[in-house]
């Protein structure tokens, strides 16, 4: 019996329950990981008075939040059945579940973005699981956020104007390279920063064959 067909056999012997405990293992680490990358160095990281004992780390409170756990994991589940959830509306499901003031839009981008992209690169040995992930936003970390400044800066005309007109009647109309400029951690709702991001990321990765989880996999770096 070679390898492969030991490891099948094991894998059929497991039950349901075993199973399950795999993959909520799996999320749990994934989410885990995701959630040191969403408030390392910004201010959402920083003790707050809510915090319930004075061993907990402001990364603890917002791991012991069942309901922005649950929202997460659902959204996953939802990519992996080939349905996935509009990823802004999560994200702004996250942001009011965490409930802090300092855990920001910004903070929660990164949360259901990097447990996705963690979940994604799990799937590496299955093609066909790995297309369900391409309607997957990118991470928007102050790596990405210069990475689309500089897109945006040699873009032909043509995609400049398809990037502008995403800022139509707003402050900041023909500006994007302002809004790229600021703090990812501060992005909010509110402001267009998180899509004219997620706009020139999707034009550039599609323009070199991957989806934008793929070209953050590919491109980014510390």
């Amino acid at each position: 019996m070679n390898n492969g067909e030991h490891l099948r056999g094991m894998r059929n012997e497991m039950t349901i329950s075993d199973r399950d405990a795999v993959a909520d293992g799996v999320f749990g680490f994934c989410y885990g990981m995701a959630m040191v990358d969403a408030i390392r160095r910004t201010r959402a990281a920083v003790r707050d008075e809510r915090a319930t004992t004075v061993d907990d780390s402001m990364k603890d409170v917002y791991l012991k939040n069942e309901s922005a756990r649950e929202r997460v994991r659902c959204y996953i589940e939802s990519i992996l059945i080939g349905a996935a959830e509009d990823p802004v509306a999560v994200i702004e499901d996250v942001e009011k579940l965490m409930g802090y003031e300092k855990f920001t839009f910004g903070n929660a981008q990164k949360l259901v973005n990097m447990t996705a992209k963690y979940i994604f690169v799990s799937t590496y040995a299955d093609s066909d699981l790995r297309t369900r992930f391409n309607a997957c936003h990118c991470p928007m970390d102050g790596a990405m956020l210069k990475k689309a400044k500089d897109i945006y800066g040699s873009m032909n005309m043509q995609d400049k104007e398809k990037i502008d007109r995403l800022l139509e009647g707003t402050e900041w109309e023909h500006r994007p390279k302002s809004l790229l400029n600021e703090p990812w951690s501060r992005a909010t709702a509110e402001r267009p920063q998180y899509k004219v991001f997620q706009g020139i990321i999707r034009m550039q990765s599609q323009k070199e064959g991957f989806s934008p989880l793929e070209y953050d996999v590919v491109h980014w770096k510390q």
